[in-house]
């Protein structure tokens, strides 16, 4: 596993943790202090996008791509994959079992059907 990859399951489970803790705590959290997590959720979700999509051009309709982290399972074990895809072009979609495979297939235009 790389140190990007590493990296990106970090920052997921820090952002599990911080939407469970907001979620449990809704009730008694302060105006104030709701919106500075929302703000470190929305920080914590940018550093994983921008992670997960570091060295993808831009899609052919100039927009930047978007990253996500997914998971498969086998033997009730989790096993991620990392996809790249455009937010305004439905068909532009690229997978693969490490960040490299994922940018590189997203580059070459190797798209899922």
């Amino acid at each position: 596993m790389s140190d990007s990859e590493t990296k990106v399951l970090e920052l997921g489970k820090k952002i599990a943790d911080l939407r469970a803790e907001k979620h449990a705590n809704h009730e008694v959290m302060t105006n104030s202090l709701e919106r500075a997590v929302t703000d470190q959720l929305k920080s914590l979700s940018k550093e994983l996008v921008d992670t997960i999509t570091s060295g993808s051009e831009p899609c052919s309709c100039g927009a930047t791509p978007h990253g996500m982290i997914q998971y498969a399972a086998l033997k009730n074990r989790p096993i991620p994959y990392y996809e790249i895809g455009c937010l305004n072009c439905k068909d532009k979609r690229a997978q693969g079992f490490s960040l490299s495979e994922t940018v590189l297939n997203w580059n070459n235009k190797s798209f899922i059907k």
